[in-house]
């Protein structure tokens, strides 16, 4: 008997009927089967990414400089010689370093190269000569400029105050590095004390006074980080 492929029957559509209630249980089963394996990769796939976030981004600088240069207050710090953070009347510009040994006549000197795959023209170069603590900034052409120098600061003070917040400190012979809890840095030098440490901007709009293990910050004229000491 030759029948009509196209033709609709009563067979035709009482499958047609099965199928439509069937699947979405077979979808289901396969789903419930298969997808938890693929939800716990992916889990698993996020907590490693997240592990690798939390590694500190941050490293203690392998050495500190501070003073001013030209009337700019600035902070020069590197990693291993291979990275740098230079802080210039408050901001705070970061890179890759490079160092090359030996300076005019003086063959182990060492001269710090910032932003060295750039062009000369936006690196910035300072070297630091045999047996001396400072590093000397350098003109564009590779010469000492002026008589400015950046000294070696010592090993950082954490000053903890009553409020609650803090203040970290690097000293030089005549200036101070500050890193205050609410993000805020600062290069100061120091100024006439008629008892204690004094280091002030320029317009004094900012001043750190420390004696001893204590220290407090005034700013535009009232104490804003009071009764702060290192604990010792």
């Amino acid at each position: 008997m030759n029948t009509n492929m196209r033709e609709v029957t009563t067979l035709s559509k009482a499958l047609a009927l099965a199928l439509f209630i069937a699947m979405p249980f077979i979808g289901g089963w396969i789903g419930y089967h298969y997808a938890p394996v693929q939800v716990v990769e992916v889990e698993k796939i996020v907590k490693v990414v997240e592990e690798q976030q939390a590694v500190p981004s941050t490293v203690a600088p392998t050495e500190r400089f501070v003073g001013t240069i030209a009337l700019e207050e600035i902070l020069f710090e590197h990693v291993n010689y291979t990275s740098y953070r230079l802080v210039r009347n408050g901001v705070v510009t970061t890179g890759e370093l490079n160092t090359e040994r030996g300076f005019q006549e003086d063959i182990d000197a060492t001269v710090y190269v910032l932003d060295w795959q750039k062009p000369e023209a936006e690196q910035v170069l300072f070297v630091r000569l045999t047996g001396e603590s400072s590093v000397h900034p350098l003109t564009a052409t590779r010469q000492i400029f002026g008589t400015d120098t950046l000294t070696k600061m010592n090993d950082p003070v954490t000053f903890s105050c009553l409020s609650g917040d803090s203040i970290t400190a690097s000293f030089a012979p005549s200036a101070v590095y500050l890193e205050l809890n609410d993000g805020r840095v600062a290069v100061l030098p120091q100024t006439v004390s008629g008892s204690g440490a004094r280091y002030a901007n320029a317009d004094e709009s900012f001043i750190f006074w420390n004696k001893g293990n204590t220290a407090f910050i005034e700013e535009g004229g009232t104490v804003t980080y009071s009764e702060c000491a290192t604990g010792e």
